[in-house]
């Protein structure tokens, strides 16, 4: 049998939760609400044929929370204080494997949730800040 491979054997995804109620687009005059619990949902498809991709493991870290004081800004969140870049670098997307790095460097624990038979995973319950998904285990025939 033919095994496809992900284009990225770890998949990492910034995301970059800004959530103002139920809007996902940043606008200046939005402030979010540091007290708004809400979720995210990820549909693995594979690149190119957009066929479902089910099984495998995602696990997601919340990075950063939301200071709000004269607007608002991301500080990270206490397991990745002593982490070597600024947040802001994180927000742009670039250290993101050394991000990944610091995580397994420091055994910091995410929430980890197997990939459903529809290609679904919902992270729920998720207070509004920054946080990073990690596809942590590949799915049945993509090494």
């Amino acid at each position: 049998m033919y095994r496809k491979r992900l284009r990225m054997p770890i998949i990492f995804i910034l995301v970059l939760i800004m959530l103002f109620s139920m809007n996902t687009v940043v606008l200046a005059a939005n402030m979010p609400d540091p007290g708004k619990v809400c979720s995210i949902t990820v549909n693995m498809k594979e690149t190119g044929t957009n066929n479902i991709v089910s099984g495998g493991d995602l696990s997601i870290y919340r990075v950063g929370k939301v200071y709000v004081e004269n607007g608002f800004k991301y500080v990270y969140t206490d397991k990745f204080l002593s982490f070597n870049y600024t947040i802001d670098d994180i927000i742009s997307g670039n250290h993101i494997l050394e991000l990944n790095s610091y995580i397994r460097n420091n055994n910091i624990q995410g929430n980890n949730k197997e990939i459903d038979a529809n290609g679904k995973v919902v992270f729920s319950g998720l207070e509004t800040g920054l946080y990073l998904l990690v596809q942590t285990k590949n799915a049945p025939g993509y090494n």
